[in-house]
């Protein structure tokens, strides 16, 4: 029988098991040009784990990139992705099959989405259809894990970031933040890419992540919304071509058959071919996607 002294001995001889570090992950979203690779760069301690952008236009990102390092006693992985709506950029289609890769890099799912913004630039239409593309990518629950990070802040304090937001050009910006209680934080991405910035990994939110079931849920949401626009589609289609052919039938009949059934039968040829017609484009759309 094992005395008490060999317990003790047994106990000190187990391999230790070193507790896995405390994790953060992060995905960067927004247009191209922004700044979200060099901003990858920052987070990750200045490193550049990712591609030093060559030009002041930036790097055009094609593909998700991951990068982790440790940051203090915490593993930080980084997605950045595919700049959106600008010259340069990917198509749409495409640009969307890489943001849905993002999340999938990040298993169980992001902690935050950083919508990465250029200081200065007003909230245009490009900004809106960026964000469009976002929301209609990543489903209702995107704004409640999004961050908005302003890039380029030369000597620009808290208070100037404020005045931008409330500027008369940035109505749309300022609601957006107001409407669904958005941080906000800037880095200054400068020529030397300076790493001095005021600290973002302690302000990002640590309730939860978004998992990756709500981007499933997303794909089915924008699959029920394109089923019931292509059966408004067809009904329209069909109502059109119901009362084209009536009037088309009705004028070619010459008297063979009543003003009425010549209608008829002109409205029911017209709906079937109008019907055939729009169905024929909503197979073809679903085989070029």
């Amino acid at each position: 029988m094992a005395s008490e002294g060999d317990s003790e001995l047994a106990e000190l001889d187990r391999p230790t098991v070193n507790p896995q570090p405390e994790e953060l992950r992060i995905v960067l979203v927004g247009k191209l040009g922004v700044g979200k690779t060099s901003a990858g760069n920052i987070i990750l301690s200045g490193t550049q784990p990712f591609p030093k952008p060559t030009s002041s236009y930036g790097l055009n990102t094609k593909k998700c990139q991951k990068k982790s390092e440790m940051v203090g006693d915490k593993k930080v992985v980084v997605v950045d992705t595919p700049g959106l709506c600008s010259i340069g950029s990917l198509s749409e289609e495409d640009a969307v099959k890489e943001l849905k890769k993002s999340v999938k890099l990040v298993k169980p799912g992001p902690h935050v989405f950083l919508l990465v913004m250029r200081y200065g630039k007003d909230f245009t239409k490009e900004e809106e259809k960026t964000l469009e593309i976002l929301q209609c990518t990543f489903g209702k629950e995107f704004l409640r894990y999004t961050v908005i990070l302003f890039t380029h802040t030369e000597d620009v304090g808290e208070n100037k970031i404020s005045d931008f937001i409330n500027s008369d050009k940035n109505i749309d910006l300022k609601q957006l933040i107001d409407d669904n209680g958005l941080q906000y934080h800037f880095f200054n991405i400068n020529v030397n890419g300076d790493p001095k910035n005021p600290p973002l990994l302690s302000r990002i939110p640590k309730e939860g992540f978004y998992h990756i079931q709500l981007l499933i849920q997303a794909e089915n949401a924008l699959k029920l919304q394109r089923r019931e626009g292509d059966l408004k589609t067809l009904k329209v289609s069909v109502i059109g071509g119901l009362a084209a052919g009536a009037v088309i039938g009705q004028c070619i009949s010459e008297g063979e058959l009543t003003s009425k059934m010549a209608a008829l039968l002109g409205a029911v040829l017209g709906g079937i071919l109008a019907f055939i017609i729009a169905r024929l484009g909503i197979c073809i759309r679903d085989l070029v996607k």
